[in-house]
């Protein structure tokens, strides 16, 4: 009788090992803000490649940038890759459409939270 009960449960535990994670289009403008720096960017996304352009400000001025990388739902990997030569890392988790959640690695700078927003 125990074998049987378990054999009936079985197939409803199975259904909950691996839920779907939500995929959301990041195609379009991003933009990141803080007191005295931004940036701004235009990202396309194809079978989970990212590539796009953008460009960050400051105080001291603008500088222009390429992106690469990739989305495996729901993580993003990008790298920046700016005009001046410094390149930098950004690992994010997308949890919606509208907000990437993230951290900027650049050269030996501590990686600081960085969030694009649309």
């Amino acid at each position: 009788m125990k074998r049987r009960t378990l054999l009936l449960f079985t197939p409803l535990l199975a259904c909950n090992v691996n839920p779907t994670t939500p995929t959301f289009d990041l195609n379009g403008r991003w933009a990141y803000n803080a007191v005295d720096v931004g940036s701004a960017m235009n990202l396309t996304v194809q079978n989970g490649a990212i590539t796009g352009a953008g460009s960050a400000f400051t105080v001291f001025g603008t500088d222009s940038f390429q992106v690469q990388g990739t989305y495996t739902p729901p993580q993003i990997l990008l790298q920046f890759v700016y005009d001046s030569g410094q390149a930098c890392s950004y690992i994010a988790t997308l949890k919606t459409g509208v907000t990437m959640m993230g951290t900027e690695s650049c050269g030996s700078r501590s990686p600081m939270p960085v969030n694009f927003s649309r």
